[in-house]
């Protein structure tokens, strides 16, 4: 059963906008991250550097996770998020472009996990602050429930696109494309984002 604190939350816009916009970069990061491995063995990566990103991708998401943790206590979470969704939407777009550079590949790799480890810093302080020390848990959880659920949603799509195109690279094209393009709403989302102090009304 929700508190009645939360269910005020549930009826609200500002809720909405809030939950939209994670949603939007969830489903964005999950369909870069189920495609960055077969995108890069079907290409000109070489095996040992795809082995060696994924060996890097946990330092990376270890060093951003108490980096932007200290960055969303000094930072108001609009510019961080907005931040984060531009380097995602941007990586999103040239990712199509990098499959003959490993170099430039392995970049865009790690640079998506580490703002994915920053991201998922971020949000529980701000949920915090937003929510109050008492329901932050309740109804962060809530959000982050579409992070559980769009994961299958993402590789079921990655997968029907895969299948339905005869160019295998064209597909995974189209996938990045569409990320880096629904981060380009959490962004725009950010930017436009209301005060969140209404929520204080609540409690």
């Amino acid at each position: 059963h929700f508190s009645a604190y939360t269910k005020k939350v549930l009826t609200s816009f500002v809720f909405w906008k809030l939950f939209t916009l994670v949603l939007c970069s969830y489903l964005g990061y999950n369909l870069l991250l189920c495609t960055w491995r077969p995108v890069g063995q079907r290409s000109n990566i070489p095996t040992e550097r795809i082995q060696l990103i994924g060996s890097l991708n946990f330092i990376m998401t270890s060093i951003a996770t108490p980096t932007y943790g200290f960055l969303s206590d000094k930072i108001p979470f609009r510019i961080l998020f907005t931040f984060v969704s531009a380097v995602t939407s941007f990586i999103g777009f040239v990712f199509p472009f990098s499959l003959d550079n490993p170099n430039i590949y392995m970049l865009c790799v790690l640079g998506m996990n580490f703002n994915l480890g920053g991201y998922i810093a971020a949000l529980p302080p701000h949920y915090m602050k937003v929510f109050g020390m008492k329901y932050y848990v309740e109804v962060g959880g809530i959000i982050g429930l579409a992070n559980v659920i769009m994961g299958p949603i993402c590789s079921f799509f990655a997968f029907f696109v895969e299948n339905s195109c005869e160019d295998k690279l064209f597909a995974y094209k189209i996938i990045f494309i569409s990320g880096a393009a629904l981060n380009i709403v959490s962004l725009v989302l950010s930017i436009i984002f209301i005060d969140f102090s209404l929520f204080s009304t609540f409690i």
